[in-house]
């Protein structure tokens, strides 16, 4: 439902209303799969448009869709932030359809329903169903393929055979979250191809303090618009400290 909260943060986010009707298809398809599966916690549900779709909502004015760009989303779950995104940029006022849209998740009931959101509402996006591990390790094979063409293709990866923006939300602490992003990732070395964009909660200063040990970070922090503590990293570069 959409309450008196979520339409401030409507108007504030410049959402249209066609973006506003295909979240509201979202969100009532997350309600009938949430039925049978555990999509998001037991307690938001009576609050998705804040705690799910307008928290995610709020990095899609963040990423430049300008021209055409690949988006990996690690651990997607019940689609946030991944689905909301490809859901605004299919309906944006500008640029619409730039983003290609891949979710990784390896619960496989997860993916099931990330692919029926995707069907439903004509997203395009792409569900891997495996570890984010595996994927690192099949584009690591294939960028030193010849034959590599049809992987680029298929998640519009950038020439560096890599994502052009990393999202994730309640993953894993931003140390293990780096580890899993570094063969998905176009550093400095690579020309600065990505960029990363994590959703993290009020620990992240203990986060920060940890991964800075195993990595080099250039990063900028930005305050949640939906929640107090909240923050959301962006990552221009980052490099293991050897």
């Amino acid at each position: 439902m959409i309450n008196k909260q979520a339409k401030i943060h409507i108007k504030q986010l410049g959402l249209n209303e066609r973006q506003v009707a295909a979240l509201d298809e979202y969100e009532q398809l997350l309600l009938k799969w949430q039925k049978s599966i555990n999509l998001i916690a037991s307690s938001t549900v009576t609050e998705i448009w804040m705690r799910h779709i307008i928290d995610s909502a709020q990095l899609f004015n963040m990423l430049d869709r300008s021209s055409p760009k690949s988006l990996v989303d690690l651990g997607s779950g019940g689609g946030f932030p991944a689905l909301v995104i490809a859901i605004l940029d299919k309906h944006a006022d500008s640029n619409a359809g730039n983003l290609t849209v891949t979710c990784v998740e390896s619960v496989q009931k997860k993916c099931a329903f990330l692919r029926d959101v995707s069907r439903r509402l004509s997203l395009g996006v792409k569900v891997e169903n495996s570890r984010i591990e595996a994927l690192c390790d099949k584009l690591d094979s294939e960028s030193s393929d010849v034959n590599h063409n049809a992987s680029r293709e298929t998640y519009g990866l950038n020439r560096a055979h890599r994502f052009d923006y990393i999202t994730a939300r309640a993953l894993a602490n931003l140390n293990k979250l780096l580890g899993l992003s570094e063969a998905l990732f176009a550093g400095k070395n690579m020309g600065n191809l990505s960029t990363i964009f994590f959703l993290k909660g009020q620990d992240i200063d203990k986060e920060l303090t940890e991964a800075t040990k195993c990595w080099h970070i250039d990063y900028e922090l930005t305050d949640s618009q939906t929640h107090e503590l909240g923050k959301i990293i962006k990552i221009s570069d980052f490099s293991a400290i050897s």
